[in-house]
């Protein structure tokens, strides 16, 4: 009897547990340029995002060095990777991507700040 019961509760405690780390997958933000909001240029700064998962980051009009490689969405944010030493993070709020961190980025553009994807015409 205290056989069957501890299978039983082994069995019950291993659904829960799975059931609670089960993530739902997060939402892919959608390809496009993303601008900076409230830029006096429209292409002051921008993020584009493409179909391959490969992206661009210029993060100021004035810099000639555009950040590229590969991205990634975990949890709720969007994560640039150009290379291991330069890697640069977004929140993820619908067509908006909300500046986090960055080094290489982080003198040129302000935490907080808003990228709102632009719509073609």
């Amino acid at each position: 009897m205290k056989m069957k019961s501890g299978i039983v509760l082994l069995a019950l405690f291993t659904i829960l547990t799975a059931g609670c780390s089960i993530k739902e997958k997060s939402e892919e933000p959608e390809t496009g340029k993303y601008v900076m909001k409230e830029a006096e240029i429209e292409d002051f700064a921008w993020v584009l995002l493409e179909e391959d998962h490969q992206f661009q980051f210029n993060r100021h009009i004035a810099t000639s060095y555009v950040p590229m490689g590969d991205y990634y969405v975990e949890d709720d944010e969007l994560i640039l990777k150009a290379n291991e030493n330069e890697i640069y993070r977004f929140r993820i709020r619908g067509n908006t991507l909300i500046f986090e961190s960055g080094a290489a980025a982080e003198s040129l553009v302000e935490k907080g700040t808003e990228f709102e994807l632009k719509k073609n015409k």
